[in-house]
Order: structure tokens, then sequence, then C-alpha cells
């Protein structure tokens, strides 16, 4: 997937406009609006929309280019080279028409947490310096869950939601206790560990563990669970309350380091 500026597409079609109808009396050579920046711009575009037919088409654009490269410097588009060029560009017009029919754009729509935060800061989402303290494989699963939610991948975003927070868990549990781990690291043995320790996290905060674990995290490994975008945008609610709150403790506690490489 690659991300394109839409505004890119209206200046694709305004330059296609340019070459085709207003090439008359322009400078061949000079800035933007000269004939060879016009043609180059276009190539470009094309190139960039990945139009290989098209391409393929433009031979004849491209031979122009470099016949005119030639010309003098205060050179004008005359008669002859602007029907030259509108020749050019109506011989592949019906090739573009047929590709670009073959090609979709999906415009991502609003969801109750910004566009730009779900799929480029998931950062910004958390409280000061948590995201950056987390293991990065952490940062990983929160961020393709948020880019998920972005695209209406609901299902999938519970999945690397559940997959992070677990993975925050460890890496909380970890930090805390250093000798005497549980056997199996796995969500349920790590809050029960933690409940029976002198020096125990708050009560509120493994109460909140242990919810998400069983009205969430074991459902969603479930073959017939299902989502909307709703449900996972308020499961992403939760689990940066809950990684706020694992990181806030082993802030006080003293224990909060630099990002985990694992």
């Amino acid at each position: 997937m690659k991300r394109t500026d839409i505004y890119s597409y209206f200046c694709f079609g305004y330059n296609y406009y340019l070459l085709r109808y207003e090439s008359k009396g322009v400078l061949v050579h000079g800035d933007k609006d000269s004939l060879i920046s016009r043609i180059e711009d276009f190539l470009k575009n094309v190139e960039d929309l990945n139009l290989q037919v098209t391409s393929k088409a433009a031979e004849q654009l491209r031979t122009i280019l470099q016949e005119i490269a030639a010309k003098p410097s205060e050179a004008k588009v005359d008669v002859a080279l602007a029907t030259q060029v509108t020749s050019a560009i109506d011989a592949l017009d019906k090739t573009l028409d047929a590709e670009l029919q073959l090609r979709y754009a999906f415009i991502v729509t609003p969801k109750r947490f910004g566009l730009d935060n779900l799929l480029e800061h998931p950062v910004t989402l958390f409280a000061g310096e948590v995201f950056q303290l987390l293991p990065r494989i952490c940062q990983f699963d929160i961020a393709q869950a948020c880019r998920c939610i972005a695209f209406g991948l609901p299902t999938a975003a519970a999945f690397h939601l559940m997959r992070g927070t677990e993975g925050v868990l460890r890496f909380y549990y970890e930090a805390l206790v250093k000798r005497g781990r549980v056997g199996h690291p796995m969500w349920g043995p790590i809050v029960e560990h933690l409940r029976k320790r002198r020096d125990a996290p708050q009560l509120s905060l493994l109460d909140h563990l242990d919810h998400i674990r069983t009205n969430f995290r074991n459902p969603t490994q479930h073959p017939e669970a299902r989502y909307d975008l709703d449900e996972a945008q308020d499961l992403l609610s939760l689990t940066i309350d809950a990684i706020n709150r694992m990181v806030r403790d082993l802030r006080a506690r003293g224990l909060a380091r630099g990002t985990s490489a694992s």
C-alpha cells in the first residue's frame, strides 16, 4: 500500500490538459511552465502511478522531449510543435483512459481517533513517553492495530491489540519480578502471581488486566469472534489505559528504562 496525496491526481490531470490544449506559445526550456517541464512531469506521474501500458504508449512524447532539448534557450512552442505534442497526447489518450479504469482509490473515513494518530503517530495516543518505553514488538502490534482501525479492519485490530497488551504485560512483569517467576508467563498466571506479591501493583490495575483477559483476550482467540469498528475502538481505549497504568507504575517504582530492543 502506498500513501498518495490526492492533490497529485489533480495536478496530473491539469498537466495533461495543458499538454493537450495549451502548449502553443510557452517556452520550450525554463521553469515549471515550460514544455520540457510539463512533459517530464507527465512522464514522471505515469511512472509514479505505475501505468505501465501508458508509459509504453508514451514513446512519441519521449521522442519529442529528446528533439526539443537542442532548441535555443529562448525558443517558444510554435504551431507545428504544439500540434506535434497534441498528436502525441491524442495517440495515448485511449490507452490512458483504459488503464486508469483498472485503478481504484480508497478513501479512509473518519474514526473516533484522529486518522493521523492512527496511521502515522500512535505514540500520541498514549501518555507522555509511554509508547517509547515499550518493547519494539509491542509498538509494532499497537501501530498495526491502529492502522487496522483506520482501514476498517476491526477484528484484525483486536488481535493486534491483545497480542500487544500481553507483550507489554510480560515486559511489566519481568521488570517487577527478577526471581521466582512463573514457569509459563501467560496473561492469567502473571496477574495471579502479581496479586500474591508483597509489593503487588494496585488492585485496580490487576482487576483491569483480568477484565481485559477474561472479556476480550480469551474470546478474541475464538475462531468465530468478530469485532465491529466501535468495539475495536473501545478496546483500543481499554488497551491504552492498561498500558499507561503499567508504565506509570514502573516509573513510580523507578523501574522505567529506555525502549526495549526485544
